[in-house]
């Protein structure tokens, strides 16, 4: 089972990328006492890491309450989680995403790292940096299927992901 985007999406101006849907508000507001809308300025270019942990811990249970309710179903699902190697970086966090988490639970045993850049070397640097921070984890090379003039062929990402030690892949569309 791929969790693909299993986050906040950031907005498209990249500002406010959260609801304050009904629940969250009352949610929020129940634990401590104060409405997300009051506290959270959504124009500022960040937030209350309160409010930050407060959403990663919910994406965080999400995860883990599908993993456990499909359990019920099968006993052996395998669960992907897409990430990007720069592992805490800004990204991450702005969509609430909680790696080191789900990479410490049994919320994912596989990690589809989105390794679709316009170099080889870019390619290799950013699976062995993910080798790095998921020893022992399936990884799982998210490559390019576009190969304009900007990306590498399909063969030398191939080669660029073998060399890292890593076999299996799958094809994004990427332009």
């Amino acid at each position: 089972m791929q969790a693909d985007y299993h986050f906040f999406p950031l907005a498209p101006s990249s500002a406010a990328p959260w609801s304050f849907d009904t629940w969250a508000i009352n949610a929020y507001t129940a634990q401590y006492g104060v409405s997300p809308l009051t506290e959270v300025n959504t124009a500022a270019p960040s937030y209350p890491q309160r409010w930050l942990d407060w959403n990663r811990e919910n994406v965080s249970q999400a995860l883990l309450q599908l993993r456990n309710a499909s359990e019920v179903a099968s006993r052996s699902p395998l669960f992907s989680a897409v990430a990007f190697s720069d592992w805490d970086g800004t990204i991450h966090r702005s969509k609430m995403i909680d790696l080191v988490r789900w990479r410490n639970s049994k919320a994912s045993e596989l990690f589809f790292v989105m390794a679709y850049f316009a170099s080889t070397t870019s390619i290799e640097n950013d699976l062995n940096e993910a080798k790095t921070h998921l020893p022992n984890r399936r990884i799982i090379a998210g490559l390019a299927n576009l190969t304009s003039g900007t990306r590498p062929s399909v063969a030398a990402q191939l080669n660029s992901m073998t060399n890292t030690g890593l076999q299996d892949f799958a094809w994004f569309p990427y332009t």
